[in-house]
């Protein structure tokens, strides 16, 4: 979780802000990468969410995690969630890596042929992905 105040928030604290939403107060959330919290805090968040949506009908939540963590975010709602896939493209991937590459605190190490053999063992990682000479 990002930190506020120079500091992580407790799952406690994360609760207390669910508790102060007015049950009449239009209100949007968003929980991103909730797959990433510990598994003991994620049923105490989502049990906490469940629990807000039963007193507040005017919240809407909006939860991104990967895809093996539905079941557990559909658990404590006692309903399916509505859920979208997100996959990136191979484009995506290839900005996403060469932009990290451009950020590595070693530049002078980096040539055209060790990009080469990184971007040659993520396809290799990744079969779906193909990168190729030539490619942005």
């Amino acid at each position: 979780m990002k930190n506020l105040g120079g500091r992580g928030l407790q799952p406690s604290e994360i609760v207390h802000l669910f508790q102060s939403i007015s049950p009449t107060q239009r209100t949007f959330m968003c929980i991103d990468a909730i797959d990433e919290c510990a598994p003991v805090h994620q049923l105490e968040v989502l049990g906490s969410l469940s629990r807000l949506l039963q007193t507040s009908p005017n919240t809407r939540i909006f939860i991104t995690g990967r895809p093996h963590i539905q079941a557990q975010i559909e658990r404590p709602f006692g309903f399916t969630v509505a859920s979208v896939s997100i996959k990136p493209t191979q484009d995506d991937m290839i900005t996403y890596v060469r932009a990290r590459l451009s950020k590595d605190t070693m530049p002078e190490v980096m040539d055209s042929i060790l990009e080469a053999e990184i971007m040659k063992s993520i396809t290799e990682t990744v079969p779906e992905m193909y990168v190729g000479p030539g490619t942005p």
